[in-house]
């Protein structure tokens, strides 16, 4: 768990708390690519929230556009844009495992190293 620095969008309040449970806010448009601990691991896109059926595998390396994000859940809505054959189609997908591709950013969305 870290400590974090968080601010309210309308920036009404801000303040000092644990990052347990927490769940960045990815704004539409970003770019974000797929970097997973293991060489051969994968992540799923899934096209429909609520079913696997249509699963996309999307392996490291392959880059997405977000769209959207749920507020509820965390969970985005983004389109592939390069590195996959899949480059074009749309789906739902969690956070963990996707690093920002533009510039040195810190949004890095992984488990902490051991």
């Amino acid at each position: 768990m870290y400590t974090v620095f968080i601010k309210a969008d309308d920036g009404s309040w801000s303040g000092w708390t644990g990052s347990f449970g927490l769940q960045p806010r990815i704004p539409p448009n970003t770019k974000v690519v797929v970097r997973l601990p293991a060489r051969s691991g994968t992540m799923s896109l899934f096209p429909n929230k609520t079913s696997t059926k249509g699963e996309i595998i999307l392996h490291p390396g392959a880059t997405l556009q977000i769209l959207a994000q749920e507020p509820r859940t965390g969970r985005l809505y983004a389109q592939v844009t390069s590195n996959s054959p899949d480059i074009g189609k749309k789906g739902w997908i969690w956070p963990l495992g996707l690093h920002v591709s533009e510039g040195d950013s810190p949004l890095l969305f992984a488990p902490p190293p051991k």
